[in-house]
């Protein structure tokens, strides 16, 4: 994070020094380079990319981005200096580890799959309204804006290559869902973007806030060999909930203006 909010500041001189020399906010052929009221927007955060493309300048090696976070947003400029906006955010990844284990009943060189697989998946919705400030190509902007959120996080799900039997008594988990987190919250919000070209802009923002969360029951599985037979057992397990300041978060965005 502290890499991200210094590059964020490096950037931010280096687009006002830019816009100092360039005060013009039409190109030759007058075509408008900044939104105006009516103005839509489209933009995506692009922090994935920029810290990769960051790291190949820097002595820590660039490792390649990874896409199972997607921040998208829209704008509609009410005034040349006021927009509502809205914002989605969706954070998802699955991965599975395999070990490697012997097969019971067979060769001593028979091996089968046990899998875990760890699976996470958050959505969050935004609307707000931003006020905009300065009249160059470097444009400064802050507000506040509301959201609402649902995922979960950290469920697990087992296979296995052995079969419960009485060569294979074992007592072994077969899945662990946390249940559903829904969140409500509010938050301020600072950023500046500069505008490349017309219509094009990168920019960066940083936001604080508040947030309540709830997380409903979840249920762990388990499966056993009785003597007999496969035994399933669930378990449930009890939610919670939470009250929380949000720290400062910082994104990088590109934004096209239309």
């Amino acid at each position: 994070m502290k890499k991200i909010l210094l590059t964020l500041g490096i950037a931010l001189c280096a687009m006002s020094w830019a816009a100092a020399q360039d005060e013009e906010l039409v190109t030759e052929n007058g075509t408008t380079i900044v939104p105006l009221q009516g103005s839509f927007a489209f933009g995506i955060d692009a922090t994935p990319v920029l810290t990769y493309v960051g790291g190949l300048f820097s002595d820590n090696h660039a490792t390649t981005p990874t896409f199972n976070y997607a921040g998208f947003y829209g704008k509609y400029f009410l005034a040349d200096n006021l927009a509502l906006r809205g914002k989605v955010k969706l954070n998802f990844d699955s991965n599975t580890d395999v070990d490697l284990v012997p097969k019971i009943g067979g060769n001593p060189d028979d091996l089968v799959e046990d899998k875990t697989t760890i699976s996470n998946m958050d959505v969050e919705l935004r609307v707000g309204i931003e006020k905009r400030i300065g009249k160059t190509r470097l444009q400064g902007f802050y507000g506040a804006e509301i959201g609402f959120g649902m995922g979960f996080n950290n469920n697990e799900s087992y296979t296995y290559g052995n079969s419960l039997s009485a060569t294979n008594p074992v007592f072994r988990p077969v899945s662990q869902n946390n249940g559903t987190a829904f969140g409500v919250g509010a938050n301020l919000f600072v950023g500046a973007e500069y505008f490349i070209a017309p219509g094009i802009a990168l920019g960066g923002e940083l936001g604080w806030g508040i947030r309540y969360s709830s997380t409903g029951r979840g249920e762990t599985k388990t499966e056993s060999w009785n003597g007999t037979t496969v035994e399933t057992d669930t378990v449930e397990t009890g939610g919670d909930s939470e009250f929380r300041l949000n720290n400062f978060g910082g994104s990088f965005t590109l934004t096209f203006y239309f």
